[in-house]
């Protein structure tokens, strides 16, 4: 076995990554640019923006996975262009029910839960007003395509409307509960993150970056620092809220499967509003005094430039694994293996960042309460950390089912930044 004596940037994991960095970088191209014309024309409402804004992303990237790297020909999709066989009316229909009764679900369940019902979630039930209605019409023909070529006719939308129609003998179990779980993924993190999406949309058309860059060389580096902040977190739930959308096989983004156990969901879920508010208010508070980083160095502004510089590269490296994903990021699902960008280096890039970010953005450490207080707040933040640790290792358990997966981290412990930084250690302490 080779020892390696540099922490030399590791080689290409083993398994093919879909979508290229090229692909998701046009798509963020287009993002920015038009993100500093929608701050400039201001007469465009946060909604409008932001539709306009997140087509600005996926239309790139679905022209890029259409035309350039023809994505629909991928064996994961279970799509065989070479071949056409005759559509079944009758199969079309089955499926185009499945389909409709599982859009309404999640429908009943926004009309029963109260979480739904104020004014909260008012953008994403008017984007409803225009995606179902278009879903709708145009899943029509994208079935139709899709009976035409898959290779397996009786797909997970097949047994969701044998289910629906009570011809439930013929159903796959297994099919169907990874379908219905897919819905739930995205019927709960979809209005969430497309929520905080349009309000970010409305707090940078009154910042904006260059208008941020701006505040930097005037000597505000505070005001720089929120808003890079902002737009950081605003390009994440871009992608975000696109790949809550775009699950469609014949762009080889569709969900494989779904976090098949309680303990994945419950880490996951209490993590996001509205579980989290509470957890955080009675349990996991770790700066009630809220005596952040600005405030700390308020006094010190060369060092907190430094200090604020760091956490957004730390955030930047969080974006840089979501923009990744390009149209295929969601939680608690399965849709391609990725290894390319910040996952050459690590296995969870944007849960080390974010957490590691936490701890220079809140200072736990420092406390105007004293010492004790200090040592609490710092056992809370690990408690929050802890989460995100039992996050990680779900999503490795449910993800070891897919081949590519176990070459990945079978790479990944040759190869990661933490293998090598251990192998260098080793190295010089046999050298010492």
């Amino acid at each position: 076995m080779r020892a390696y004596t540099s922490l030399t940037p590791p080689s290409p994991a083993p398994t093919d990554s879909w979508p290229s960095i090229k692909t998701s970088a046009w798509g963020l191209i287009c993002f920015l640019i038009l993100l500093e014309g929608v701050r400039i024309q201001e007469y465009f409402s946060p909604f409008t923006a932001g539709i306009l804004l997140l087509l600005s992303i996926a239309v790139p990237i679905v022209v890029a996975e259409a035309l350039v790297f023809k994505s629909y020909r991928h064996p994961e999709t279970g799509l065989d262009f070479r071949y056409a066989s005759r559509v079944d009316p009758k199969r079309v229909t089955v499926k185009l029910f499945g389909l409709y009764a599982s859009m309404a679900m999640i429908g009943v369940c926004y009309f029963l839960y109260h979480e739904y019902a104020g004014g909260f979630y008012h953008n994403y039930f008017l984007l409803l007003k225009y995606l179902v209605p278009g879903t709708c019409v145009l899943a029509i023909p994208y079935i139709f395509i899709l009976d035409r070529y898959l290779l397996v006719k009786e797909d997970a939308n097949w047994h969701a409307g044998m289910f629906f129609l009570g011809r439930i003998r013929r159903v796959d179990r297994e099919i169907l509960k990874n379908h219905i779980l897919g819905w739930f993924v995205k019927g709960f993190f979809l209005p969430l993150m497309f929520t905080y999406f349009i309000q970010n949309i409305g707090s940078l058309q009154h910042q904006g970056i260059v208008k941020a860059i701006g505040e930097l060389f005037s000597n505000n580096p505070a005001a720089f620092y929120h808003a890079m902040v902002t737009t950081i977190f605003t390009i994440d739930l871009a992608y975000v809220s696109i790949g809550y959308m775009a699950t469609f096989r014949i762009f080889n983004s569709h969900i494989r499967t779904v976090e098949p156990t309680f303990l994945g969901w419950f880490v996951a879920l209490i993590c996001y509003h509205p579980f989290w508010n509470q957890i955080d208010s009675v349990y996991l508070s770790y700066n009630k005094d809220n005596l952040n980083f600005d405030g700390w160095l308020s006094n010190h502004p060369a060092l907190m430039v430094a200090w604020g510089t760091t956490i957004i590269l730390l955030l930047m490296v969080y974006v840089w694994a979501t923009v990744q994903f390009g149209i295929r990021f969601s939680n608690l699902t399965n849709r391609g293996i990725i290894t390319n960008g910040p996952y050459r280096f690590c296995k969870h890039p944007a849960y080390v960042s974010k957490n590691l970010s936490w701890w220079l953005i809140a200072v736990p450490f420092i406390s105007s309460e004293g010492f004790g207080e200090a040592v609490k707040n710092c056992l809370l933040l690990a408690n929050v950390n802890l989460i995100y640790y039992l996050r990680a290792k779900t999503e490795e358990a449910h993800l070891g089912k897919d081949s590519a997966y176990q070459k990945y981290v079978a790479h990944m412990k040759e190869y990661s930044l933490y293998a090598r930084f251990m192998k260098f250690l080793r190295t010089r302490l046999a050298v010492a």
